[in-house]
């Protein structure tokens, strides 16, 4: 087809732009493609396109990493890895995902307490980094999110918690050659926990509202800054359920299975040159990314200390398996009417090894404080998170 580009060879090819070589990725074609088919019919296009047509094949794939907008496929991962330190927080005020078993009152805990209220804060963090994928295009993020969370708990009987918490928190992003984000975040959540003899389960469901900076930083023709604005939503929770085995000297074993996800959404909407032209500007469709997946494995705790001041500690491993594919958006440059492509974004590894570490302290008047740590790690990703914790029971 007259001035189209197909992937794994070079078809015949007219002006505007010079053919890409065999190994181009989709990302790279997809905006090659836009461009071709979308220049015949502009009269008078945008000066930077007409800088394309110069450009030897490796400066011409350089420059389409930068024109195909990547991080805009990129978001709805980054949020999903952000939500992780809330989640984890969560579901440790559970006594799961924490692998803080016991609860106090329950089978298996070193102290008996009353039903109670429990209000407590948080601190949270994080920082993942994903491999790109040379086959899409999809370029390398690094993300990192930092946030404060508080709630407020209740004990239902010997076997039930319920509660509710309201989290405030920031993201930062860059995604290979140039494309960056940020978000400033608030997110409220519900969670609970049943018990049912050795059995248990427990949930957290959570919605954050995302205000969201995009930068792309084009290079084509001089330095163009282009910066993308809107308000995205997003759902996310887990789910899990267990089986308590308590063990000597105050310890538990509780195997699990666990599903998690994340539904990003975001509206339509475009980008401005804040520094620079605005000729590779994009236009983004709305769009809604999902991020979904099942874990198996293993919480172990055990208890220390005497029955006014105990020491938990808690360990978990696990194996996660993805359920989605790799995102897809839809883009287009706002100066060529007809120009819409997709874009691919990244996702993390099919499979992937979780592992975690917590400690929390019960002192005496109902003040107890924590720590834990996570991290996840596979076939192209690494990321990390923490919390810190403060609960007074009352």
């Amino acid at each position: 087809m007259t001035g189209l580009f197909v992937s794994g060879a070079a078809a015949q090819v007219v002006p505007p732009l010079p053919p890409l070589p065999l190994d181009a990725t989709l990302n790279q074609l997809g905006a090659a493609n836009a461009i071709n088919s979308a220049l015949p019919a502009t009269p008078a296009p945008a000066a930077g396109f007409a800088l394309l047509q110069s450009l030897p094949a490796p400066q011409l794939t350089g420059a389409l990493d930068q024109l195909a907008g990547g991080i805009g496929a990129d978001l709805g991962t980054i949020a999903d890895q952000a939500n992780t330190p809330l989640l984890n927080a969560l579901m440790q005020r559970l006594g799961s995902g924490g692998g803080l078993l016991p609860l106090p009152g329950a089978e298996g805990a070193s102290q008996s307490f009353p039903p109670a209220f429990a209000p407590w804060a948080s601190a949270l963090g994080g920082h993942s980094n994903i491999s790109g994928d040379t086959a899409s295009g999809a370029e390398h993020v690094s993300a990192g999110v930092a946030g404060f969370a508080a709630g407020l708990e209740t004990r239902v009987g010997d076997s039930a918690i319920l509660g509710a918490s309201v989290a405030v928190g920031h993201e930062s992003s860059s995604a290979g050659t140039g494309g960056k984000s940020k978000s400033n975040d608030i997110t409220v959540a519900l969670y609970g926990r049943e018990g049912f003899g050795p059995a248990y389960v427990a949930g957290a469901i959570a919605y954050g509202w995302h205000d969201v900076t995009t930068l792309r930083i084009v290079t084509v023709s001089g330095t163009d800054d282009l910066e993308g604005k809107f308000t995205g939503e997003d759902l996310s929770g887990r789910i899990e359920a267990g089986w308590r085995f308590v063990m000597p000297d105050r310890a538990v074993i509780a195997p699990f299975l666990a599903f998690g996800g994340d539904r990003f959404a975001a509206p339509a909407y475009g980008e401005r040159a804040v520094s620079g032209a605005s000729d590779f500007a994009l236009t983004y469709a709305s769009n809604t990314i999902t991020n979904e997946h099942v874990e198996a494995g293993l919480h172990l705790a055990r208890d220390f200390g005497a029955s006014d001041e105990v020491l938990s500690l808690g360990a978990d491993a696990a194996w996660a398996h993805q359920l989605s594919g790799p995102p897809v958006i839809e883009a287009a440059f706002a100066a060529l009417s007809g120009s819409d492509f997709l874009v691919r974004g990244l996702q993390p590894a099919k499979d992937t090894a979780l592992m975690g570490v917590g400690l929390q302290l019960q002192g005496g008047g109902g003040l107890s404080y924590g720590v834990r740590g996570d991290g996840q790690f596979g076939d192209g990703i690494t990321a990390y998170s923490g919390t810190l914790n403060l609960v007074y029971r009352f």
